[in-house]
């Protein structure tokens, strides 16, 4: 459940971005190349594509 705007908290299982693609897993570099830093991820647990907000980022929760 999303609480706060910037959404840090999230830790739900949705996993498609807002255009309706499925989300890339966090610990993939492809197709996209992509630095998530491992301290937003409770445990390091980064084997999933659930959308997350590890860095903070004012939009949101995005995978």
């Amino acid at each position: 459940c999303k609480i706060t705007q910037k959404g840090v908290e999230y830790n739900g299982t949705l996993n498609k971005t807002l255009s309706g693609r499925t989300c890339q897993r966090w610990d993939s570099q492809t197709p996209h190349a992509h630095s998530s830093p491992e301290y937003g991820f409770p445990n390091g647990f980064t084997s999933h594509s659930f959308c997350r907000n590890p860095g903070n980022d004012p939009n949101g929760p995005w995978c």
